[in-house]
């Protein structure tokens, strides 16, 4: 380890013996390096590799990752790449990839008043066997507010989002809510809620409206002693 820098290196070896007189052996290894300097991207690699003979009859499995993040002003932009690759008795290897794609970040546009957002994007690859690529997207976005313009009253607002995109459809889901809390004094919080959620699959979409109300009270009764009373109520 350094100042900036942090690697780390790991290996095994496990022998089991079992009652049947079956021998498994496994090795595994790993490498972890990771890299920040100020003002520069973050750097973070991973490898790791397992093999496991039982019985004369062998597997592997092997991946691999990078990934790095960059904070410029209140903004986070983050790129991964996953591979993992495993194979069983001498056939073909099953292969699985993912690449992400990010950003988010949260402003405070006014006193006590923050809004953030952060939007992902994600696109893996499956190879079968049969050598046959299965590809799949996802996109997630999430949007945010937060203000609380009294010491004793609170608001709320959120959306999210959710696109899968695979070979044979699509699934979509979206929900947005608004929330309130009210503080009448130091030990008791009311608080309200409500939204909706929808959901599409395979063509059918649900749409479902929610709301929810709570009271929240806590208290020290003595040094040792702290009594919290909470009671909340929902509609769908």
């Amino acid at each position: 380890a350094g100042d900036w820098f942090t690697l780390t290196l790991q290996y095994g070896r496990f022998v089991t013996i079992s009652s049947a007189a079956q021998l498994t052996e496994s090795t595994s290894s790993s490498a972890a390096y990771s890299l920040t300097v100020p003002d520069l991207p973050r750097l973070s690699l991973n490898y790791m590799k397992t093999e496991t003979t039982t019985a004369g009859a062998s597997s592997e499995v092997e991946s691999y990752s990078v990934f790095s993040d960059y904070r410029y002003k209140w903004l986070n932009f983050r790129a991964g790449h996953f591979v993992s690759t495993t194979s069983a008795g001498g056939s073909a290897p099953f292969q699985y990839s993912s690449l992400l794609l990010g950003m988010g970040g949260s402003y405070e546009i006014l006193p006590m008043t923050i809004l953030s957002f952060d939007d992902d994007f994600n696109r893996s690859v499956s190879r079968s066997s049969g050598g046959v690529d299965t590809v799949s997207t996802t996109n997630t976005l999430r949007l945010g507010a937060n203000s609380r313009p009294f010491e004793w009253l609170g608001f709320g607002g959120g959306f999210f989002r959710t696109e899968n995109r695979f070979e044979s459809g699509s699934t979509d889901q979206q929900s947005t809510d608004l929330s309130a809390s009210v503080n009448p004094s130091r030990n008791l919080t009311l608080s309200a809620s409500t939204g909706n959620r929808r959901f599409t699959d395979a063509g059918a979409q649900r749409s479902v409206d929610y709301a929810s109300y709570g009271a929240a009270f806590s208290d020290r009764m003595t040094e040792k002693v702290l009594l919290g009373l909470n009671a909340s109520r929902s509609y769908n």
